[in-house]
């Protein structure tokens, strides 16, 4: 098969399998719990940067709070729900 068939023949067969929808149905609330990472901003505004190009439009030293092991034990006990992924701290309450 040629390299340009091939490629309309693939497409055909994800749009006939109908795998996009179900993956469109997780953009949103994959978008949303990426908005809730400390310092999704500076990330985000990094990733759109040209390379090479330093942007200071969000401070570096942009200091997070720190949260104690105990300070998310006594907040998940009071009925909140924090969770640690790559050592950051997640409010996912609205998920619940």
């Amino acid at each position: 098969m040629h390299h340009s068939a091939t490629r309309y023949y693939s497409s055909n067969v994800v749009l006939s399998c109908d795998l996009i929808s179900p993956l469109l149905a997780l953009l949103e609330p994959l978008d949303r719990f990426n908005q809730l990472a400390p310092g999704a901003d500076r990330e985000d505004t990094e990733d759109m940067a040209w390379p090479g190009i330093i942007v200071n439009t969000i401070k570096q030293t942009e200091e997070m709070p720190v949260i104690r092991k105990a300070d998310l034990e006594n907040h998940n006990k009071d009925g909140g729900l924090w969770i640690v992924v790559n050592g950051k701290v997640y409010d996912v309450q609205e998920f619940r």
